[in-house]
């Protein structure tokens, strides 16, 4: 197998490590591939007295096949199996020597008397702090139908289609709301809205050509259902605290309209209101970016009507009392700045400002991030402070952070 990550464009450039920022759809080359990220994170918080120092990884492994059908048209198909690692068990005194077993299980027997054995129990209970935190099976699942002369696209599969989740602005450790925010516990994270590209479904994709810009649209019939069993599953009946199905329409642009280095992108997804979801969930993202020659600039806004986690009155016929859910706008914008000192080192600067429109204080949070690149190793280095995090006034967080990435 050829181990070269190629990161140079990536970093030299500014654009998102693996360009996943402009992606239209996520491929890799046929057969077997992989990556590997290493880090280490180190956080303090104003509110709390205590440091964290903790090593985490991701390991990603994909299988892809490509080729033609007999109609004439292309197609692709795939899927990735992604481990995330284990959140340690955080009891003093309980990190016993099988603290981190996947599962445990136990045998119970009960007898009418000592002689006859009259019932069996057998028990089998994952460990909370002993699995994966993600399912490893729902990365970048599936198959594409291509007509390559009208540059059309059918997709059918989970987390693959072009979506609100990504980003134009240049960063050098990848997308910060993921890298940094979700770290550090910041509200900055939910605002995708529905983001239906977690759920299985099927969409459409047209290039517009000379344009750089690729329309898609996606529908899922159900919110949070990333595929049952390929005979289906009873549970999927509608009753209460089912999700409702959802759709996302956008558009992303490279090189848009002839532009050497502009990226523009939109998106627009809708849940449709449920007994789980008693308001329609509704997300939004809109964002530029331009890169040129050493430079890279741009800005990024998503925003969704809704924020979980502070309850609301009952509305007679609307609300119900203890839904747990407030109709209210949350937006996050993120600037961000890339400049290649030469061509294996980028630095880089994002800031992430969210508000909430029912909470005083607005969420910030600076990063200033470095990437080295080693030919089949990259190196990212970042310092990032959030302040108000979660929009509580005066919970500032602050760390400092370090990955080793490589592809096979």
């Amino acid at each position: 197998m050829k181990k070269n990550l190629l990161l140079s464009s990536a970093l030299v450039s500014g654009l998102v490590v693996g360009s996943s920022a402009i992606a239209q759809t996520t491929y890799y080359p046929d057969g077997v591939s992989g990556s590997l990220d290493l880090h280490y994170r180190s956080q303090s918080n104003s509110n709390t007295i205590f440091s964290n120092d903790q090593m985490g990884r991701e390991s990603q492994l994909n299988i892809a096949k490509s080729g033609k059908l007999n109609n004439g048209w292309d197609y692709k198909a795939g899927f990735s199996l992604e481990f995330d690692g284990n959140v340690r068990y955080p009891v003093k005194g309980q990190q016993t020597a099988d603290a981190n077993k996947a599962v445990t299980a136990s045998i119970s027997l009960a007898s009418a008397s000592t002689a006859e054995l009259t019932a069996t129990s057998v028990s089998i209970t994952a460990a909370t702090n002993g699995r994966e935190a993600n399912s490893i099976s729902n990365e970048n699942i599936y198959i594409d139908l291509i007509n390559a002369a009208s540059g059309t696209t059918l997709t059918f599969g989970v987390d693959h289609i072009q979506n609100v989740t990504q980003t134009a602005v240049p960063q050098v450790m990848g997308n910060t709301i993921d890298n940094v925010a979700v770290g550090i516990g910041a509200r900055a994270t939910n605002t995708m809205g529905a983001n239906p590209k977690e759920n299985i479904g099927f969409g459409i994709l047209q290039n517009l050509g000379s344009t750089g810009i690729t329309v898609s649209a996606l529908y899922t019939p159900t919110g949070g259902d990333f595929g049952s069993t390929d005979q289906g599953s009873l549970t999927h009946i509608r009753d209460a605290g089912t999700r409702n199905s959802a759709y996302e329409v956008g558009f992303t642009g490279k090189d848009t309209l002839g532009v050497a280095g502009l990226t523009t992108r939109a998106f627009y997804n809708k849940e449709a209101a449920s007994d789980s979801q008693s308001v329609d969930l509704k997300g939004s993202s809109y964002g530029i970016g331009y890169v040129r020659g050493d430079f890279g600039i741009g800005v990024e806004q998503h925003k969704q009507n809704r924020i979980v986690g502070a309850t609301v009155a009952a509305t007679p016929g609307i609300i119900p009392a203890a839904n747990g859910l407030t109709d209210l706008d949350l937006k996050i914008r993120t600037y961000g700045v890339t400049y290649a000192v030469s061509p294996n080192v980028t630095i880089g600067a994002v800031r992430l400002k969210t508000q909430a429109a029912s909470l005083a204080a607005d969420e910030t949070i600076d990063s200033f991030q470095v990437g080295y690149n080693l030919g089949p190793v990259a190196i990212v280095g970042a310092y990032s402070r959030g302040s108000d995090v979660n929009n509580v006034a005066g919970n500032d967080v602050k760390e400092g952070a370090i990955r080793l990435s490589t592809k096979f």
